[in-house]
């Protein structure tokens, strides 16, 4: 009976420590390595990574945002999954229905990495917000070209401006390879907004079912289903893949 008890007080102990997991992030700079074991990270407040930092996110690692808050890089940001195994930043839309703000690339955070990542159920903000947030749901980059390679893009929206997907400007030029952006929206560019001479790279991409509300517009370059350029863009589509897209 006491061995009974014990093997009982053991479980119950076992599953609490499960349970209460949890990495809590409450906001502020971070740096380091985040590890599977304390996974997952469940973010509290805005987050940056500071230009003289770096912080590595282990394969299997989940980032869930408990809000709209949005994770800044100026330093190097590597989501390092697997096929097997991939990272995911994520919320909880039933739960959080203003979603979350996003990975956000500025210059000097062109060494970062997204490799087998999911990045899912972003918002970009809304009017009255800062106006370069109102760009890029998922992604944003301003004069950094991060590498990103068999990451899926997707469920992520823009709903006042530019690119559900990701958006690049002021010279950016990330490279995609092998990535999905699936069911994006926007108003303009669904998936992708370029811009301000932004000459991003997709590689054997996938770009399906994604949307944006307006149709063609003479001073903004249309509303664009799938991809919307303006201001001098000049990115390269190598054996992409598109379909499914709209603009209504």
């Amino acid at each position: 009976m006491k061995q009974l008890k014990f093997l009982l007080c053991f479980a119950v102990l076992t599953i609490a420590q499960s349970v209460s997991a949890d990495t809590v992030i409450p906001g502020g700079a971070v740096s380091g390595m985040w590890v599977t074991a304390n996974s997952p990270f469940v973010i509290g407040g805005d987050i940056y990574v500071d230009a003289a930092d770096s912080l590595i996110i282990e394969p299997g690692v989940i980032v869930r945002f408990e809000g709209w808050y949005k994770v800044d890089v100026y330093g190097i940001l590597k989501a390092l999954g697997t096929a097997a195994d991939s990272v995911t930043f994520t919320c909880d839309t039933a739960a959080i229905q203003e979603r979350w703000g996003g990975l956000r690339f500025s210059e000097g955070s062109s060494a970062s990495r997204l490799e087998y990542s999911v990045i899912e159920y972003a918002r970009a903000s809304d009017y009255w917000r800062p106006y370069e947030e109102t760009k890029g749901g998922g992604l944003y980059f301003s004069t950094s070209s991060p590498v990103v390679s068999h990451c899926s893009i997707r469920h992520n929206i823009a709903p006042t401006y530019y690119g559900g997907g990701m958006s690049a400007t002021y010279g950016a030029s990330p490279v995609f390879t092998a990535c999905d952006f699936v069911d994006n929206h926007a108003q303009y560019g669904g998936a992708v907004n370029l811009e301000q001479s932004a000459d991003p790279v997709f590689n054997d991409c996938d770009f399906i079912g994604n949307s944006a509300t307006l149709n063609a517009d003479e001073f903004y370059g249309g509303g664009g289903g799938a991809v919307n350029m303006v201001f001098y863009a000049a990115p390269q589509f190598n054996r992409c893949v598109f379909a499914g897209n709209s603009a209504f």
